[in-house]
């Protein structure tokens, strides 16, 4: 099959685009704090860690709390459960016609034990997170950085994220950004394109 389209590289958020992280968040959150509410949880993911992170653990929550619970991402972590229906599929599809990377707010540890574990790591060139030594979204650094790596122009490059705050990092690094409102952040959002249903991955890239 020949796919041709003007992209060249596909970057990926991982919460709400690949992984329900709302469902395994409130798994996690449950596990300390019985009485939170999932959609609160959902809420607070599209904002921001620290108010995730006050929400479960109280305003004066510690390095220790957020150590644990970014080791429980790892241990209750389940493809079949927390990865949107037919994702890994697509993302092996994506990656026989175009270049791809991840850039995310999630720690690049846990990225690579989800993606190892769903067996779709090999898809991706490039994996950059909130520890990997570049300014978190919505600075546009870490895009740029993939840009500048894979010597890509920004008009050959389409974002699928699901927050304002992806939004503004492609806004600033010049990029194409798909909205995956199909995840659990349904605000509306300036984009290039909207997605209601996942399989819309696959019209938008020619597949």
């Amino acid at each position: 099959m020949s796919v041709k389209n003007k992209y060249k590289l596909v970057i990926f958020d991982v919460d709400g685009v690949i992984v329900k992280s709302d469902i395994l968040y409130y798994e996690i959150a449950k596990r300390y704090n019985t009485k939170l509410d999932q959609d609160e949880i959902s809420h607070k993911i599209s904002r921001s860690g620290e108010e995730l992170f006050s929400y479960i653990f109280g305003e004066n929550y510690t390095d220790n709390n957020v150590k644990w619970f970014r080791r429980m991402q790892i241990e209750l972590f389940e493809p079949r459960r927390h990865l949107y229906n037919g994702i890994s599929d697509i993302i092996k599809d994506i990656s026989k016609y175009y270049r791809l990377a991840i850039v995310s707010n999630k720690p690049e540890a846990i990225i690579r034990q989800m993606l190892s574990v769903s067996n779709i790591f090999d898809s991706f060139e490039r994996i950059i997170g909130r520890d990997t030594g570049y300014p978190i979204k919505p600075n546009p650094d870490g895009i740029n950085c993939i840009l500048e790596d894979f010597k890509i122009d920004n008009k050959s490059v389409i974002y699928f994220g699901d927050s304002a705050t992806d939004c503004e990092a492609c806004k600033s690094a010049q990029v194409s950004f798909a909205h995956c409102k199909y995840g659990f952040d349904t605000n509306i959002i300036p984009c290039d394109y909207e997605l209601e249903d996942i399989n819309k991955i696959r019209d938008i890239l020619n597949l």
